[in-house]
């Protein structure tokens, strides 16, 4: 599941600086359209870092609930502009 927020990050990601997405389906579109109305590139380059750093300690075995927890309070953390 963290492997597809990553992967819709990276479209978000491509979408933001005028490319076209990767993995997205047509229907992914216009929620891909409102995150990048939404936050710029810096911010989606950051939250796509944290929930690799996510991915990491899950694959180090560190306690799932521990990881989501922390993935989520930085994720919130992220201040939303535009």
């Amino acid at each position: 599941m963290l492997r597809l927020f990553i992967d819709f990050l990276n479209d978000a990601l491509s979408l933001s600086v005028g490319k076209t997405p990767r993995l997205a389906e047509e229907a992914d579109l216009p929620l891909l359209q409102k995150l990048v109305q939404r936050v710029d590139a810096d911010q989606l380059m950051q939250m796509a870092d944290r929930c690799l750093e996510a991915d990491i300690q899950l694959d180090r075995y560190v306690q799932i609930v521990l990881v989501i927890e922390a993935l989520l309070d930085a994720l919130s953390l992220e201040p939303v502009t535009k």
